[in-house]
């Protein structure tokens, strides 16, 4: 399993700053993970901390663990970098789709 399905699999159980984060990572998959830790955390909005339980929400032993994944992947796909890019998928109830669908609702009740 990558570490895009494993996002995918539990995204259903994020938290408004997991989901921040995954959809960080996903905007630019697997680059944005292979960023430093202060790096992606600012990036994301998060703290270094939120990126240490999201990956073990994950199952992963840490930050450096699913950047060692993320090379993994790539190694072992059969696809490019630029494939992994342009089939990238947007995580169910993002952020942004959040914040989107609330300021619609507010503008339609106004």
């Amino acid at each position: 399993m990558t570490v895009r399905t494993t996002i995918d699999s539990v995204s259903d159980s994020l938290t408004q700053s997991e989901r921040k984060l995954a959809a960080t990572l996903l905007s630019n998959y697997p680059f944005k993970g292979l960023l430093n830790i202060q790096e992606l955390a600012e990036e994301a909005g998060v703290s270094a901390a939120a990126i240490s339980r999201f990956t073990s929400k994950l199952g992963l032993d840490g930050y450096a663990d699913m950047q060692r994944k993320l090379v993994e992947d790539l190694r072992l796909g059969e696809v490019s970098p630029v494939d992994l890019h342009e089939r990238s998928i947007r995580i169910r109830g993002s952020y942004l789709a959040g914040f989107l669908a609330r300021a619609a609702s507010q503008i339609e009740s106004a």
